[in-house]
């Protein structure tokens, strides 16, 4: 015998579906690290002029979605309403660049290329910027992989600069955790850079 839904049944069916489609999703949350407001310094005139190339990254890291890992895991998560407001790397390269203007010890700080006029070039890759979660905690990392040669391409220096933060579980704290990061590791890299070009 064959047997048919019954119309009260399709009705529920439908109006199930119906109640799926209508509800609406949280909206999503847009984080950014942005530039400190403070003063970036300035140039001296009597400086080297310096080049910084614009950032790359690893593909995995090439994403505006706040994402996090396991630990020891290879998968990446990500948040669902949670974004970046720019891709790592750029905001990474802002802060770096941010740095160096702080330091009052080039006579120019430029996007390079082009690489004419300028005594030394700074080029880095962004290798980590992971939220990290594991039994003992939380915590982030971000990493680069950072080379400065000078105007005729010989290598001054190059080195992989990773720095550490612990975080509570919750997003605006991994977010803060990010920001104290990204700073620290800009001061850090801006401070080798002015050491090596200053050889």
């Amino acid at each position: 015998m064959r047997r048919t839904a019954s119309p009260l049944a399709v009705a529920g069916l439908l109006g199930l579906l119906l109640l799926g489609c209508g509800g609406k999703a949280p909206p999503i949350t847009v984080w950014s690290l942005p530039v400190p407001s403070t003063g970036s310094g300035g140039v001296n005139p009597e400086g080297p002029a310096l080049g910084v190339g614009r950032f790359t990254a690893d593909a995995d890291l090439r994403t505006t979605w706040l994402t996090w890992r396991e630990g020891g895991s290879r998968q990446l998560r990500h948040y669902e309403y949670h974004e970046w407001a720019d891709y790592p790397d750029r905001m990474v390269h802002e802060r770096v660049v941010h740095a160096l203007l702080g330091q009052r010890a080039w006579s120019s700080v430029t996007t390079a290329p082009p690489k004419r006029g300028l005594d030394a070039v700074l080029e880095a890759r962004l290798v980590e910027f992971d939220e990290i979660d594991e039994a003992s905690g939380v915590s982030v990392r971000v990493a680069v992989q950072w080379s400065l040669q000078d105007a005729e391409g010989r290598l001054l220096g190059a080195d992989r600069l990773r720095v550490e933060k612990a975080a509570a579980k919750s997003v605006p704290a991994v977010v803060e955790a990010f920001d104290q990061a990204v700073d620290e590791l800009a001061t850090t890299l801006a401070a080798r850079v002015r050491e090596l070009a200053a050889k």
